[in-house]
């Protein structure tokens, strides 16, 4: 019975680094830096380590012919004309 929680407990923990690095994915940052700094800390570090990064995403909309961004200020894509 003690493997099976010990297995569970990793099993927890190792879920919680990826959860971190996908909040940091999801905000454009690179996963790999908060994954590691979760395993070597804790979840519980990485994951609000996580949410306080700024968002690093271009602001604007996906040009639907070339899937470039298109910056919210521009009429036509500079890709496509």
């Amino acid at each position: 019975m003690g493997e099976l929680l010990q297995l569970l407990l990793f099993i927890a923990y190792i879920g919680g680094c990826w959860k971190a690095a996908r909040i940091a994915n999801d905000k454009g940052h690179t996963a790999y830096y908060v994954l590691v700094v979760s395993i070597l800390l804790t979840p519980i570090a990485g994951i609000p380590m996580a949410m306080l990064l700024k968002d690093h995403r271009p602001e604007g909309k996906e040009c639907p012919f070339c899937k470039e961004m298109i910056y919210k200020e521009a009429i036509v894509c500079k890709h496509c004309g």
